[in-house]
């Protein structure tokens, strides 16, 4: 039997070949990414990956996968701070307009009964769409 701790360390070792990997082969690193199984690491290392793939179509699919990944976790907290990751990449590169992520990670924070855990969760995401002001001032407003 697995326990919750053995299925963090795999991520984060998951993680970490993902990021050894993406420099030199790209394909590799995919797989690897798309193997773990905890959904925090798997995003972490799919965004790894979209950050690096030249075809913006390629990038995007592979950012979308990894903001997937965010939403298999239960905590809001959790799924809006993971989710900054991939929206970073997707506004850093201009690949699309992330309105409509904003909009679903401002509802799910929302839900956050802890003041402290929603604020850090806001100051990620502000962090991620702070190159784009529309959606900075919308996370703001949030």
């Amino acid at each position: 039997m697995i326990n919750i701790d053995d299925h963090k360390k795999t991520g984060v070792q998951g993680r970490t070949s993902v990021d050894r990997l993406v420099g030199y082969d790209t394909d590799a690193a995919l797989k690897k990414a798309r193997g773990i199984k905890h959904p925090w690491y798997r995003c972490q290392a799919l965004t790894s990956v979209g950050a690096v793939l030249q075809s913006a179509k390629d990038a995007c699919a592979v950012l979308e996968e990894a903001l997937s990944a965010a939403n298999e976790l239960e905590e809001p907290n959790r799924i809006v701070t993971v989710s900054s990751w991939p929206i970073h990449v997707l506004v850093e590169r201009n690949l699309r307009d992330v309105k409509r992520d904003v909009e679903h990670l401002l509802e799910v924070i929302s839900s956050e009964p802890h003041s402290l855990r929603r604020s850090d969760a806001l100051l990620s995401l502000f962090g991620a769409t702070f190159p784009n002001k529309v959606n900075r001032h919308r996370v703001l407003g949030g």
